[in-house]
């Protein structure tokens, strides 16, 4: 019985009764009026063994492909990690540079604080967003994997000029959980698009000198976000991190051009992995999908499981 309430028959049979608009609720006596497929009691028990099998061989394919998922995913991290912090050349000289995460350097590589790299850094809009406009105002839930996610909906007719974000702002998100403060996401779109930011967020720009995709991908990496949530002061339901502290880490940088090489160098990674990521996940659809057939076809007398034998 427990497998026929999972079929797709008798979820959509439910859904077909639903009412109440936006909210659809469902009643208990219209689950007592769905009609239920039940085979002979002889054959019921075979039905749960059948499925028992399979689906027990399903989920753990599944959970071995999102096990290969957090893999790639941490194998990502960890190259961002050491091209930013150890460059992508294993043969260069490599010196000691003052700060405890860090450890050692390339030779050549300065470090600094970060508001050395920085032309500037302003506080986003304080004002309430809670209007309709033209200027869609980004949050602190718009900042993910480094990038800014840009709402459908405008906030406000109007913004003062020196808010509006330009092409490779960087957003530093100042306040939200402890495992979100800190995080930062480059801006790729154009002033045009009229943009603004609330005040959760910090804009920081970078000096000429500055790769700012380079720069995202240091202030993002694993060591340095570690260093700025010890930072961190934890009040009753959040966190924030000052930018003026934030701004006093230091950090290493590379030569210019260098930092394009790692950039090159992390897209390109990226990328693959990117790639193998997105197949993985289809496959986990599909066989999501294939599941649910699987109980419904079996349970519906579609699949014939009479004469199947549990393996041994």
């Amino acid at each position: 019985m427990k497998f026929a309430f999972s079929s797709s028959f008798f979820k959509e049979s439910l859904i077909s009764t639903l009412y109440g608009g936006a909210n659809n609720n469902v009643h208990a006596e219209n689950i007592k009026e769905q009609i239920l497929v039940i085979p002979p009691t002889s054959e019921q028990q075979g039905i749960a063994n059948f499925l028992d099998d399979k689906l027990a061989q399903i989920d753990e394919y599944i959970a071995k492909k999102q096990r290969i998922i957090e893999l790639l995913k941490e194998q990502k991290t960890v190259i961002i990690n050491q091209a930013v912090t150890k460059g992508i050349n294993p043969d260069v000289p490599m010196k000691y540079s003052g700060v405890e995460w860090l450890g050692e350097i390339p030779e050549h590589w300065e470090v600094k604080k970060i508001k050395r790299f920085l032309k500037s850094y302003r506080y986003g809009i304080s004002d309430s967003i809670r209007g309709e406009g033209e200027f869609k105002v980004l949050t602190m839930g718009n900042i993910q994997d480094g990038k800014v996610l840009i709402p459908e909906i405008g906030n406000l007719e109007s913004v003062p000029e020196e808010l509006i974000l330009e092409y490779s702002d960087l957003l530093f998100n100042r306040t939200n959980s402890l495992d979100l403060v800190g995080k930062v996401g480059i801006f790729k779109g154009s002033k045009e698009d009229k943009i603004s930011f609330a005040s959760y967020l910090v804009r920081l720009k970078v000096n000429n000198d500055t790769n700012p995709v380079y720069l995202n991908f240091l202030l993002n990496s694993y060591g340095l976000l570690n260093v700025a949530r010890q930072r961190a002061l934890v009040s009753l339901n959040q966190v924030n991190l000052n930018p003026t502290i934030y701004c006093q880490l230091t950090i290493p940088l590379p030569p210019t051009s260098e930092q394009q090489e790692i950039v090159s160098f992390i897209e390109k990674k990226s990328e693959k992995i990117e790639r193998s990521l997105t197949v993985i996940e289809k496959e986990i659809k599909l066989i999501q999908e294939y599941r649910t057939t699987l109980i419904s076809e079996t349970v519906t007398g579609k699949i014939d499981v009479r004469k199947y034998h549990p393996p041994q």
